[in-house]
């Protein structure tokens, strides 16, 4: 029913939904002006491109930080906090609302930020705003919202009924419509899909989650002390060449 990276190795809970980050910005930006791949967002050509939430106000966050500083080698503090202050010095500004990160985005093309897919497509689908979502070619941390059925529970029957009922072709056909939740059930019924189903290819990082979960705190700590602000790309140099006299 569903993936087994989507499920908690003991069988104690599932999935239900996903969440893919991807990458938001004006309708009328240039497909070439928009980075497919993490490693692009520390490129010199997206310096002062970037608007994100402040992380406490970005549920999605702490779970990119993690990834950020656990894939590739990262294990290495210092290498994780390199890549993020050159992040740092690509982004214009933290701000604290949706409604003004949103602002900020429409107010020119070129101007990138990073949320949710489902939350993203309620903006584009629901809200009609005149954005464009784009999903990174690599793989991408998925958060998910999970369900289990609990030991002892008073009336496992009762919730093992909720399980088929959420699960079911029905149910899951009304959350992507009205909510535009990404299913986490392996197969979806073509007849099921809206019609935004189809844009998305999910990648997901195969991550520690124990490390990720257990270092959460660590890394926004890291993120407030040690890189907020703190990126900078060095002036280049003026070299000046004497001029000649006769």
């Amino acid at each position: 029913l569903v993936p087994d990276i989507y499920q908690e190795r003991k069988g104690r809970w599932m999935a239900d939904s996903l969440f893919p980050t991807v990458f938001v910005t004006h309708k009328e930006t240039l497909a070439e002006k928009i980075p497919r791949k993490w490693e692009f967002l520390v490129h010199r050509d997206y310096e002062n491109q970037f608007y994100f939430l402040v992380p406490e106000q970005d549920l999605t966050f702490p779970l990119w930080l993690g990834a950020i500083m656990y894939r590739k080698g990262y294990f290495q503090e210092e290498d994780g906090l390199q890549w993020l202050r050159k992040l740092d010095a690509n982004t214009a500004q933290y701000v604290d609302t949706t409604s003004d990160l949103m602002r900020k985005i429409l107010e020119e093309p070129g101007r990138i930020t990073w949320m949710s897919l489902p939350e993203a497509l309620k903006m584009r689908e629901y809200e009609k705003l005149p954005i464009q979502i784009r999903a990174p070619l690599d793989s991408q941390p998925v958060e998910i919202s999970g369900v289990g059925l609990l030991d002892g529970a008073p009336h496992p029957r009762g919730g093992e009924l909720f399980l088929r009922f959420l699960y079911s072709d029905p149910m899951q056909a009304e959350l992507m419509k009205k909510f535009y939740q990404v299913s986490a059930r392996q197969v979806i019924p073509e007849s099921l899909r809206p019609a935004w189903y189809a844009e998305w290819t999910i990648r997901p990082m195969d991550l520690d989650w124990e490390w990720t979960a257990g270092n959460e705190r660590k890394n926004l700590v890291l993120w407030e002390e040690r890189v907020r602000g703190q990126g900078y790309w060095p002036k280049p140099k003026v070299v000046v060449v004497p001029t000649s006299s006769k």
